[in-house]
């Protein structure tokens, strides 16, 4: 087992060599097309700093929104549009509203976070990362300060294959088959 400070310095890492390497080659393209990325590693790397805090998925994310005024239920829901749109369909979703449906955008540059124009809510990539850098500056603070929760032990997850006979039968023949 690794401590969390171990963790948390290889979340963090990870998380900006990436950044750097969406940025570097969005640049050299000029395609604005690394806004999908940088937002699915911010929604995912939040989730992973929640997790790593023994906390709800969405908290660390529901805290980033909170800094721009948007209340905890909505960026719940944000969370959970954003995160299932990009992760399983690679596209954002629409918020039913009632009598309207709002679409969510991703924007790189040209708008401002969390504005409202023509049925669509904009979000803005840079500011999502800036307020993930925010939150992963503050874990690393309670880390500096605390560190017994520093040294704390961080269970791997792990994913069970004894869930039925069939799941154990398809191992079996998976490792028989020479992969071994």
């Amino acid at each position: 087992m690794t401590s969390r400070r171990t963790t948390f310095e290889a979340l963090r890492s990870s998380l900006e060599n990436n950044m750097k390497h969406i940025y570097r080659v969005d640049q050299i393209n000029e395609s604005q097309a690394g806004h999908y990325p940088v937002v699915i590693m911010v929604l995912v790397g939040s989730e992973a700093l929640s997790a790593l805090q023994g906390r709800d998925a969405a908290d660390v994310f529901v805290e980033m929104m909170a800094a721009h005024d948007v209340e905890m239920p909505l960026a719940r829901k944000l969370f959970d549009a954003f995160r299932n749109g990009l992760a399983h369909l690679w596209d954002t979703k629409f918020l039913d509203v009632g009598r309207e449906k709002v679409e969510l955008f991703i924007s790189w540059e040209e708008h401002r976070h969390l504005t409202m124009s023509e049925g669509r809510l904009y979000l803005n990539a840079w500011t999502m990362w800036k307020d993930l850098q925010s939150a992963l500056a503050n874990y690393a603070a309670v880390l500096e300060s605390n560190p017994e929760i520093a040294k704390a032990s961080v269970e791997p997850q792990i994913t069970s294959l004894t869930d039925s006979p069939e799941i154990r039968q398809a191992w079996r023949q998976f490792v028989e088959a020479g992969r071994s």
